[in-house]
């Protein structure tokens, strides 16, 4: 029958459910954010830093958003946050180990509770390893998608309870 013809496919979308109940929990403006209150809409930027993580969150804070950043290079995401704020953003921070993911759940959960609303998730962190995919061993393979999808769960399933309708989870980095 010969090769079968390239079709498109169109971009899937999910809908997540998004459980509203923490809105009576959470805390005044006044103690939310590092001393500052977030008070418009939030960016949650996962993997925090200077490259395309670091672009993404300019653009929202040029827009006008808030932005709370989860990252682990405490220098990167506190320059990052000192941009931001320059550009009149009120920035919330975390540093935390994906690979933790019970503190990594606590600390993103609190990020998105201290946000009014979480408009945007983005994850970020990448994984560079200097090897031929045909050289890959599968427990190389296994830890490298464990970055871009295991951890990407835990941080949907910890702010997913803060965003609002239509929030959206974007995805960079070396699994995206």
């Amino acid at each position: 029958p010969g090769p079968r013809p390239f079709t498109a496919v169109a971009p899937v979308r999910i809908r997540l459910g998004v459980p509203r109940q923490h809105a009576t929990a959470r805390a005044p403006a006044a103690e939310r954010g590092n001393g500052v209150p977030l008070s418009r809409r939030t960016a949650v930027i996962v993997g925090a830093g200077p490259g395309v993580s670091g672009s993404l969150a300019r653009l929202y804070a040029d827009a006008g958003w808030d932005l709370a950043l989860f990252g682990s290079h405490p220098d990167a995401v506190g320059a990052l946050a000192a941009d931001l704020r320059e550009r009149g953003a009120a920035v919330d921070e975390e540093i935390g180990d994906l690979s933790d993911v019970a503190d990594t759940d606590d600390k993103l959960r609190s990020l998105a509770e201290r946000a009014e609303e979480v408009g945007l998730l983005h994850f970020n962190p990448s994984v560079f390893r200097e090897a031929d995919a045909l050289e890959l061993s599968v427990a190389d393979l296994l830890a490298d998608v464990a970055v871009g999808v295991g951890w990407l769960l835990t941080a949907v399933q910890a702010v997913v309870g803060s965003m609002g309708p239509g929030a959206r989870v974007s995805a960079t980095g070396s699994i995206a």
